[in-house]
């Protein structure tokens, strides 16, 4: 089949792709960049429309000595006319310093020597190139500091490995290393440059220290056959043939690479290519770059040495996660390498040191015994901490993370190590599908070999309270791990309020009867709970009931969960069951509780916070434990208080339960107990929510009152609680007896009976009621009521609204406090056009507001139609009244008219267009804001804001008006980026680009910079943005906002046009720019910043913030600390910053670092060092 040509791709579809497209082809080949464009943004051109664009784009990859020539005398024609220059190559700014480097690379003193063209002649300008005066804002300042460079970590164990097996391998053959061959040989299959010729290679000789040369180094036993470490990957190897676990798994983009995974992890952490790693991690520097330069890319075969030479840079300065470091180990195991990495790891630098600590989990991860003692002989601590699930607080071990993995080989290897056997608790949970608990049968076997090593069994599991083992044991039914820990000395009665309470309690509400028995037998304390001092002073605290297990007798809790067998075996030991330790407490906190509840309860399904063991077990309709516990003395009337929770006939009567009524009404229960006093019934009132005429009828027998109040809050007499339920025949029954059709509601969130019809929605038994002369415009409880209008609008029930409208129901009703709505505003909110327009022909007031402020919902109806964009429905409001000048909300100290909340929500040019036509006042202001500032700040439709500046320019004389003039503070792009035309017109109309926003004091430079583009942050600076606008409160400088977001190519522009290295930070959480490139650990920016003066001294923000080397140990960056302790040198105080560093480095768990740091300042005061000169050797 024929390949399907390319179509025409319209121009404004290449723009849109332009940035991408040129930013791809710096690095990447034409077809890489056409893949990557197809399978990233589904974008397919073919090769030729590729060639063209950038013929027409004027883009070029690379540039020749002819075309260098040219620009050269071109810039020394504009300089001896007094004119500066800036470069554009190809679509891509050049730095000073580069076009400075890039210039002496291409052009010689013998060319312009020889050049006898005059001044006066043209110069021809080749295509792609741009040579212009720059604006006068943009400065590009000299590197004027040099930053020592050649003793970075990672650049120094790479310098001391390959020279001392060069050294070994030429030492092996004394003939070829009198003749310098062997040597020779080896150093070109390194690949390495500088060491092209043993010439070249003693030539350079005094960039290496010495000592590398001597006997002495830590490379003594190294094999004398590890050249083939430098030989390019056997084919074999690089190809993901399987997704076995000791394979790498395919990489769709990069599927026959071995280093495609590393390509990834290097992306987000650098936004740079594999490629270009080496040459980023030592910028450009002559000196070093060859050793570093090792060109690995996806394209090329790597050696082993290349392999893992990158990742033992990843992994020392954290920049790789585990997994990906794992898999790498896996992959090096199953293809018989991982001797290179036991070769690599007799090295003692400190890169090497760190190296082995972070590469201890991984050997436990996947099993090998043999690195793992290979890696604590080399003095790797056995209990270092590894990880941590919750930083800054337990850190992981890699005796915990075995014992995760259930990997009892390991477990067995770290304990005969000598590791300490304690756990974390996520390493002992269950995980579904995956592994069972530490405290199940599959797992006894691990807690055995734990307790036999000296675990102690209340405090194995290291980040929970004391006695967590037993009580999580018991929870889960681990009748053996109950057993093994009682054996080694657990204490059965310990309890803890976080744990839910004791083993006893624990065990029952998991419904486990055989550890109950056990624990029994043991002597737990049948009535033990768990309330102290600490509970007593937090009883002001409302929170939520389920967390308290521990408040509750076990006879309780095993009633409230419905085990009955466990409640007969606590009855048999001596439970209490009227007792109710919570009642201690105090009433007060326990009224909390309750009405806590009750928000969120549908009462006759939900298990009460406290109660007594009777009402649990009749709330489970349980009739047998009912039964038992009143022979056994349960009081019939249980209740906390005598307002807390129904008693037990009240709760059977809501529940229907015949028998249970019965039952309960035998042993004399009271028919007329008061109501709870939250969303309590009488239990006649309970029996009508139910629907049971039957009980209803036993209870009329018994004496029970049909004319009861109903409770406090949310209570009901017994017509409304039948109709609010839909049992109309109950209520016809309790009619008949002479319920009162129109008794009052209950105080707080009560309905009257109409009400309660209208709320359940049948229309036929709203009918009937007001046939029986139902009150059709009873007000709405002051509190949490409905009018039965109200009501009706929420069903959206056109027949049922119409109804209650026809038989005089009061349309204007205001609403109770909690439902702020009339019935207009009501239906408006519900987007229901259809309501709205059959109450505006019963003449609803349009333009009332919601009569009680609120920060949340509170608007007019026309402001509902806004929230919806309901352009028929404002339409319809204007038509009855409404005004684009009223009010929309009544929100607390905030009150806009409808046009200003339009213009903050809307970015619909037709329907700002009906407002303004409909007599919108452009003038009015929204706090601070004005309308103008409201169309740029919201969702932003160009053609609005022209509108707006329109009618300014309409109603005013001045040309620079305010609201113009500070237009562009409002421009923000958190969530959008707002098209540079939208700038540009402002521009134009007379915007101030560095006019600050009043909340934040920013200026839109500084909110680009964080979240913008480059080309809009370039676009700003040309317009005369300040590139060093002071830091805020919570925001940085343009430069600081850049980095601390990971803006890199924005820090990189703003430092080409002469951003403050050293400006002062934000106040809150603030950075310097260094200390932000040290905290997100971009190395090259931070040369570049020291190079331009950065303060590595500088002070951190006074709220959460961190100098530059506290910041890089924080995160574990090794070779940024080295960098910025090079820049610190020798100054005061080196001890105090090294030994803080080191606790910050500490407590995130990079140990290694924090070694090596609090024995920094000490190497230098003695000025001892190692081969690795600049690193204690340790």
């Amino acid at each position: 089949m024929m390949k399907r040509r390319a179509g025409t791709i319209p121009d404004e579809t290449w723009k849109k792709h332009k940035g991408d497209i040129v930013s791809l082809y710096q690095s990447s080949t034409l077809e890489s960049v056409m893949q990557l464009m197809s399978e990233r943004h589904g974008f397919h051109a073919s090769k030729n429309q590729y060639t063209r664009m950038f013929k027409k784009w004027g883009i070029r990859r690379y540039s020749n000595v002819r075309d260098w020539r040219k620009i050269d005398r071109c810039i020394r024609k504009r300089r001896s006319k007094g004119k500066a220059s800036n470069l554009i190559l190809y679509g891509n700014p050049i730095s000073q310093d580069k076009l400075e480097k890039e210039i002496a690379r291409n052009v010689s003193f013998t060319d312009r020597m020889f050049d006898t063209k005059d001044d006066d002649d043209d110069v021809s300008i080749p295509d792609g190139v741009t040579i212009f005066t720059p604006p006068a804002t943009m400065v590009f300042p000299p590197h004027n500091r040099i930053i020592r460079i050649d003793n970075l970590p990672w650049y120094l164990f790479n310098q001391e490995f390959q020279s001392q097996i060069i050294l070994r391998k030429a030492l092996s053959d004394s003939t070829s290393f009198m003749t310098g061959r062997g040597l020779d040989n080896l150093a070109h299959s390194i690949h390495d440059p500088r060491l092209a010729s043993l010439e070249t290679f003693h030539a350079q000789q005094d960039l290496v220290p010495s000592s590398i040369f001597t006997t002495a180094s830590g490379l003594d036993n190294i094999s004398p056959d590890l050249g083939n470490m430098f030989d390019p990957l056997p084919d074999v190897w690089l190809s993901w043939v399987n997704a076995s676990p000791n394979s790498m798994p395919i990489d769709p983009e990069n599927p026959t690479s071995l280093t495609g995974l590393l390509q990834k992890v290097i992306a987000g952490y650098f936004g740079t290519s594999l490629k270009s790693i080496y040459k980023t991690y030592i910028v450009e520097d002559n000196r070093v770059g060859p050793y570093t330069a090792l060109n690995l890319d996806t394209h090329s075969n790597p050696t082993a040495y290349q392999l893992f030479s990158l990742l033992i840079f990843l992994v020392t300065n954290n920049l790789s996660n585990m997994g990906s470091v794992q898999r790498i180990y896996e992959w090096a195991k199953s293809n018989s390498c991982i001797w290179i990495l036991t070769e690599i790891l007799k090295s003692k630098s400190t890169t090497i040191n760190v190296f082995a600590t972070k590469l201890f989990p991984v050997t436990v991860r996947v099993s090998d015994g043999e690195m793992v003692r290979n890696l604590v002989s080399r003095n790797v601590d056995i209990d270092t901490p590894i990880e941590s699930p919750w930083p800054g607080k337990y850190f992981r071990t890699a005796l915990s993370l075995a014992v995760g993995q259930r990997n009892m080989e390991m477990i067995k290897v770290l304990l005969a190590l000598g590791a300490t056997p304690t756990v974390l608790e996520i390493d002992s949970a269950e995980v579904k599908a995956i592994r069972a608990s530490l405290w199940s049968p599959e797992n006894i076997e691990i807690l055995r070999l734990l307790l036999n090593h000296g675990a102690n069994p209340e405090c194995l599991v290291l980040d929970k309270p004391r006695g967590y083992p037993l009580i999580k044991a018991a929870s889960e039914g681990g009748l053996e791990a109950v057993s093994l820990l009682f054996g080694a000395g657990a204490d059965v009665n310990l309890s803890n309020r976080e744990l839910g309470g004791t083993a006893l309690q624990a065990s029952v509400v998991g419904g486990h009867v055989q550890v109950v028995r056990a624990l029994l037998k043991a002597e737990a304390n049948v009535n033990k709970v768990y309330i102290d001092d600490s509970v007593l002073i937090d009883s002001t605290r409302a929170a939520f009931f389920r967390y308290f297990h521990e408040f509750q007798t076990p006879i309780q809790l095993a009633a409230s969960e419905n085990h009955t067998e466990i409640a007969l075996l606590l009855l048999q030991s001596g439970a209490l069951i009227n007792f109710c330790p919570v009642l201690a407490i105090g009433l007060g906190w326990i009224d909390r509780q309750f009405a806590f509840w009750e928000k969120g309860s549908s009462i006759a399904h939900e298990t009460l916070p406290f109660a007594f063991a009777i009402q649990y077990a009749a709330q489970n309709n349980n009739l047998l434990l009912v039964h038992q516990l009143l022979d056994a003395g349960a009081m019939v009337d249980s209740r906390i208080g005598i307002e807390h929770g129904d008693t037990p006939l009240q709760i059977a009567a809501r529940l229907g339960n015949v028998e249970l009524v019965s039952l309960l009404l035998a042993y004399g229960a009271d028919v007329n107990a008061a109501p709870s006093k939250y969303n309590g019934r009488t239990a006649i009132q309970a029996a009508a929510e139910s629907g049971s005429i039957e009980i209803i009828q036993m209870l009329i027998n018994a004496g029970a009152n049909i004319h009861a109040s109903p409770g406090w809050r949310g209570g009901r007499t017994v017509l409304q609680a039948a109709l609010e339920k839909g049992h109309i025949n109950a209520a016809r029954c309790l009619r008949l007896a002479g319920a009162d059709i129109n008794a009052k509601p209950a105080s707080s969130h009560g309905l009257t009976a109409l009400q309660a019809a209208v709320s359940f929605g049948d229309i036929e038994i709203v009918k009937e009621l007001l046939s029986y002369g139902a009150e059709v415009s009873a007000p709405a409880e002051p509190e949490k009521g409905l009018t039965a209008l109200q009501a009706a609008v929420r069903h959206k029930n056109i027949e049922l609204l119409s109804l209650l409208l026809e038989a005089g129901a009061d349309v204007n009703a205001l609403p109770s406090k909690f439902y702020n709505m009339t019935a207009l505003q009501c239906a408006a909110s519900n987007n229901w056009l259809e309501g709205v327009q059959l109450l505006l022909d019963y003449d609803a007031n349009v333009s009332i507001l919601p009569p009680y402020a609120r920060e949340t919902t509170v608007y007019s109806a026309l402001g509902w139609a806004i929230c919806h964009g309901n352009c028929d429905m404002m339409a319809l409001l204007f038509d009855h009244g409404a005004d684009p000048n009223d009010l929309a909300m009544n929100r607390k100290d905030e009150h806009p008219t409808a046009f200003l909340y339009a213009l903050r929500c809307l970015d619909s040019y037709e329907i700002l267009d009906l407002f303004v036509k409909r007599g919108a006042d452009i003038d009015k202001y929204w706090g601070s804001q004005s309308a103008l500032d409201l169309a740029i700040q919201a969702p932003t439709n160009v053609e609005v804001v022209r509108m707006m500046l329109n009618l300014i320019s309409q109603t005013t004389n001045n040309p620079c008006d305010n609201r113009i003039r500070k237009s562009l503070k409002w421009i923000s792009d958190d969530d959008f980026l707002p098209d540079i035309e939208l700038i540009q017109l402002l521009l134009e109309a007379g915007a101030d680009i560095n006019a600050k926003n009043p909340d934040d004091e920013t200026t839109i430079l500084q909110n680009f910079a964080s979240y913008g583009s480059p080309e809009h942050v370039e676009f700003l600076l040309q317009n005369g943005a300040e590139v060093n606008t002071p830091a805020t409160k919570m925001m940085g400088t343009p430069l600081q906002a850049a980095i601390k977001r990971e803006e890199i190519e924005i820090a990189n522009l703003l430092l080409e046009h002469g951003a403050d290295v050293n400006a002062a930070p934000a106040e809150e959480y603030g950075v310097t720019a260094l200390q932000a490139a040290a905290i997100r650990g971009y190395l090259p920016l931070a040369l570049e910043l020291l190079e331009r003066g950065a303060d590595v001294t500088a002070e951190a923000s006074p709220v959460g913030g961190r100098t530059a080397i506290d910041g890089a140990a924080e995160h574990g960056y090794l070779d940024m600390l080295q960098l910025l302790l090079n820049a610190y040198g020798d100054r005061e105080g080196l001890g105090s910053v090294c030994d803080q560093a080191a606790s910050s480095a500490k407590k995130e768990g990079h140990v290694a670092i924090a070694v090596w740091l609090r024995g920094y300042a000490a190497s230098r005061s003695t000025s001892f060092y190692s081969a690795n000169e600049g690193l204690l050797v340790l």
